[in-house]
């Protein structure tokens, strides 16, 4: 752990005490997020992402907290929690 972090109150875990250069961590889609990725945790429902993530579903192990294809049941490379 950073030593600064754990010195510095006025930080106060936020990181702001260095630059962690966010940008060079950024893709510019969700297909390049999935296909740069071992496994795909779900976290959120976004229209805008289900068609991608459903694509996914088989190629890519997933966790699903948000029940992405309702109906679909938990199975090999797929699998879902609490719902």
């Amino acid at each position: 752990m950073h030593e600064a972090y754990l010195t510095d109150t006025g930080a106060a875990g936020r990181g702001l005490d260095y630059d962690i250069a966010l940008g060079s961590r950024l893709v510019p889609s969700i297909e390049a997020l999935i296909a740069g990725s071992d496994i795909v945790l779900v976290g959120n429902r976004y229209d805008e992402a289900i068609p991608q993530l459903q694509a996914a579903m088989g190629e890519r192990v997933m966790i699903d907290l948000a029940r992405i294809k309702p109906g679909h049941r938990s199975a090999g490379s797929y699998e879902g929690i609490c719902w």
